[in-house]
């Protein structure tokens, strides 16, 4: 996976359990006291937000879901959150050969990696205008 802040491009390699991308603060529908993904998201900021869940196991996932639900699962010693420009993710090995996007799974279909940025003019109809 790499992941880009300004034009260095980071590449981190292992096992992740969980690779999440945000751009925005986004509480759910199920009421006030609902969790939040990414809680230091904003949608005008000109990044886009990493939580990277390294690891695998049911345990883990299952431990990370439990702070999820009470919002503490930026505390999780294996749960990394990072700000970036552009994300590139290439699955290796044995892994799945889709990827979840907003609930839809996406089939790679041969596809050697998925590459996620953010085009802020189509953020302008949502919200402020973007920071310069």
């Amino acid at each position: 996976m790499d992941s880009s802040t300004g034009d260095n491009w980071v590449t981190m390699k292992g096992e992740f359990l969980g690779i999440l991308v945000c751009n925005h603060f986004c509480k759910p529908a199920q009421g006030l006291f609902s969790p939040v993904v990414a809680p230091k998201a904003q949608h005008d900021d000109g990044s886009l937000d990493l939580i990277l869940v390294h690891g695998s196991g049911r345990l883990r996932l299952f431990c990370f879901f439990v702070a999820y639900q009470f919002c503490w699962h930026l505390l999780l010693p294996f749960v990394e959150y990072v700000k970036v420009k552009q994300v590139n993710v290439r699955p290796v090995g044995s892994t799945h050969s889709g990827c979840g996007v907003d609930g839809e799974l996406l089939q790679a279909e041969g596809q050697p990696e998925w590459q996620c940025s953010l085009l802020p003019v189509q953020g302008r109809l949502l919200g402020r205008h973007p920071r310069t």
